[in-house]
Parts: C-alpha cells; sequence; structure tokens
C-alpha cells in the first residue's frame, strides 16, 4: 500500500481540488493505497471538507489534532497514522502554489 501524508491548515479552498488531483494520480499506480490528511487545527471549514471525503472515499484516513501542533507535529502524526509499506510526504503549502490548481 501506498500512503501519501498530508498536512492540511487552513485550506478549505483546494482540499477538494487537490483530492481530485491525488486520485487520478494514485489510482493510475495500479497498488492499493491511502491519502493521510492531517488537519492542524484548521479554523476554517478544511476539517468538515475532509471528513465528508472520508464519508464518501475509502481512500481517505482523517486525522484531528486538538490544535496547532506545526508542520513537523502533523508530518509525525500523519507517519503515524500511515499503514504503507511506502510512505510519502505532501509537504507543500497550498497557500504559496494556489495557481497549481487554478483552471
Amino acid at each position: 500500500m501506498i500512503s501519501v501524508v498530508v498536512p492540511i491548515f487552513n485550506e478549505e479552498e483546494l482540499i477538494m481540488r487537490f483530492h481530485e488531483a491525488m486520485v487520478v494520480a494514485l489510482d493510475s499506480a495500479n497498488t492499493p493505497w491511502e491519502v493521510v490528511y492531517v488537519n492542524d487545527g484548521s479554523t476554517d471549514f478544511s476539517l468538515q471538507l475532509l471528513r465528508g471525503l472520508q464519508a464518501i472515499d475509502s481512500h481517505v484516513v482523517v486525522v484531528e489534532l486538538s490544535r496547532n501542533w506545526g508542520h513537523m507535529g502533523a508530518i509525525s502524526a500523519g507517519i503515524q497514522t500511515a499503514r504503507g509499506t511506502q510512505s510519502f510526504l505532501w509537504t507543500v503549502i497550498f497557500r504559496i502554489r494556489r495557481k497549481c490548481f487554478q483552471n
């Protein structure tokens, strides 16, 4: 299994597009996969969107941290949760890369 660990902090604008892109990429790998989203104390609707994805996509794992523990805290929680024999980190801060996901 492939696990992709994705720290999330106030990324409600891009979560759905990002997940759609991950599904396309990981489905083409022809191996079981999961995306472990770690909500790092978001104050927007990121957690609600992630829970919605989890409800409709069995590949989605959501880790909810009690507060903002910072980037490394979120990565650590995601790695501890990941079940894959191969794990990858998606550590790009979405706010900096928004243009990558725009039409």
